[in-house]
């Protein structure tokens, strides 16, 4: 619980940092308000018993021990959360794509990025009790940043080469941690940056 409320406490910050001001990105306050909660994070669990294991814990995840239970519990959590999002994927589309045009039509533009981060950052907090959050950060970003390079701007065609390049590093990955006897999240998110590496050198090459 205190996961989910510092979620709701960090989507609020973020909603109210848009501004018509474009000198200063969001995204930069995204990442301060990150880092700031990161490093409160560890200031707290240094102070209690195990909080270095803990630590690990949330850096790199244990999900070679997850549970059918956590599974099925997750699944739920996650159709829930996407029902939600194709109900209100228009208008925060619209809100990404031309906020100005939202806000023609009315649309409150804090309110629904409000909404938008509440969702990632449950989708984050539940998944980094899984994976760890730098299996799930760089599973969120590394496939995105991949299509993006090959220019598949289409909603689906995006989707797909996203799972196919999110799968092939989680299997890799694993392959390899279960090879080398190494830390599955940390092989996972190393394979993530080779493809990413391999795709670069490729496109310089042709």
């Amino acid at each position: 619980f205190s996961g989910l409320g510092a979620t709701f406490v960090g989507s609020l910050l973020i909603a109210t940092t848009r501004s018509r001001d474009d000198r200063i990105p969001q995204e930069a306050y995204i990442g301060i308000i990150y880092a700031v909660f990161s490093a409160a994070m560890i200031l707290v669990l240094t102070r209690v018993p195990h909080g270095g294991e803990e630590i690990r814990h949330l850096l790199v995840g244990s999900i070679l021990w997850v549970t059918w239970a956590e599974v099925a519990k997750t699944a739920g959590l996650y159709l829930l959360l996407g029902v939600l999002l194709r109900w209100a994927h228009p208008r925060l589309s619209l809100i990404s794509n031309d906020a100005e045009a939202a806000r023609a039509r009315g649309l409150k533009l804090a309110r629904w990025d409000f909404l938008f981060y509440v969702v990632l950052g449950t989708v984050v907090t539940s998944s980094v009790q899984i994976a760890g959050v730098l299996l799930v950060f760089t599973l969120l970003v590394v496939p995105t940043v991949m299509a993006y390079r090959r220019g598949l701007m289409g909603e689906a065609r995006h989707l797909g080469f996203v799972l196919v390049v999110g799968v092939l590093a989680v299997v890799l990955g694993s392959a390899a941690s279960w090879w080398l006897d190494i830390p599955t999240g940390a092989a996972i998110v190393c394979t993530c940056g080779l493809l990413l590496g391999l795709q670069v050198v490729l496109e310089s090459r042709a």
